[in-house]
């Protein structure tokens, strides 16, 4: 590179990898996906100015990078025991991993959730998720759309201790919880 000149791009590109993380596919999203998109970074930066510096969240993107890396472990140890964050088919939209007011770790399995996917996806969802940890769904509360009808009779599926690992929250007030009612 010429002193005074700006660098070219092929001069940059090396120099990038220092710097960013590039082991993710990089695309635009579809356009069906932007409200998703735009409610997920809405959820994940309610969570991070509540809890502040005590915690932490993990996108799809990092969770399906860590079930990859868990496995290849468990191919090496079989005895290596994977979380159960990483065990399961359903991709849950991100994992919050937070500190108890007792000072106790904990971490939920997250979902926002904008349009209804129908009872019985949402409830094999639930039922894979209540079987590795609590979850908070963040849902869209337009009767019209149907999303938290939909919750609400797929959690009618299960009995009171299951219906215990999760907590609706409206999307449109991220404070304010829904299911159980309070």
């Amino acid at each position: 590179m010429v002193s005074g000149t700006l660098p070219s791009f092929r001069e940059l590109v090396p120099l990038r990898a220092l710097f960013f993380d590039d082991s993710f596919a990089t695309h635009r999203p579809a356009d069906i996906n932007l409200n998703h998109l735009h409610h997920m970074n809405r959820v994940r930066l309610d969570l991070e100015a509540v809890y502040k510096e005590n915690g932490h969240w993990e996108s799809e993107r990092l969770i399906e990078r860590s079930k990859r890396e868990w496995k290849a472990r468990k191919k090496e140890n079989r005895a290596l025991y994977i979380p159960n964050q990483y065990r399961l088919w359903h991709m849950p939209d991100a994992i919050w991993t937070y500190r108890e007011d007792d000072g106790s770790d904990a971490w939920t399995f997250i979902e926002v959730e904008v349009s209804s996917k129908g009872v019985k996806k949402t409830t094999d969802i639930m039922q894979e998720l209540g079987k590795h940890g609590f979850t908070w769904y963040f849902a869209e509360m337009d009767p019209r759309k149907g999303v938290y009808a939909t919750l609400l009779e797929a959690l009618n599926t299960f009995d009171e201790a299951f219906k215990e690992r999760f907590y609706i929250y409206d999307l449109a007030v991220l404070s304010k919880q829904v299911y159980p009612p309070q």
